[in-house]
């Protein structure tokens, strides 16, 4: 017979999905990472050789608030911020603790933003990281509205 106390952790849901399907969501997970990854080092996106990193935070952020932003800047600005926002979904429903998916997400932008720096047709900008840091904290966010959501209408 379970006690009050085991009661109180079992109604406490410490993921959002099943355990007998949770390595999958993980091995998802871990597969996005290496797509987004793949897609951030792309030779499609080098640059010019010889450009310094840019180890200010907000400084392109903060040229984004500037008059005579151009698409390009917005499509960067758009683009670190959604990039990893699906492994950021799949870790939400696999990790109870919010503060530990934008960790897990910008620890994997940085990874990639230090590879990107030892790259001689690449620049690496730590803007890239707090931007992909905002948009795991927004999927996270989207996704427990959206499961609570899910579970009122699903109860009535």
């Amino acid at each position: 017979m379970a006690t009050a106390a085991s009661q109180n952790t079992d109604d406490v849901r410490t993921t959002e999905v099943p355990g007998r399907h949770r390595h999958l969501f993980w091995i998802a997970t871990v597969l996005l990472f290496v797509v987004s990854a793949a897609a951030a080092l792309h030779p499609r996106w080098t640059t010019a050789p010889g450009l310094p990193a840019n180890l200010v935070p907000f400084t392109f952020i903060g040229g984004l608030l500037r008059p005579g932003t151009m698409a390009e800047e917005v499509q960067n600005f758009l683009g670190n911020t959604v990039l990893y926002v699906p492994s950021a979904v799949l870790l939400a429903l696999v990790v109870r603790r919010w503060w530990v998916v934008v960790a897990i997400v910008t620890g994997v932008a940085a990874i990639v933003e230090f590879i990107q720096w030892q790259m001689a047709n690449r620049v690496a900008d730590i803007d890239d990281v707090i931007l992909a840091g905002i948009g795991a904290a927004a999927a996270v966010a989207i996704t427990r509205l959206l499961t609570r959501l899910y579970r009122r209408l699903r109860a009535t």
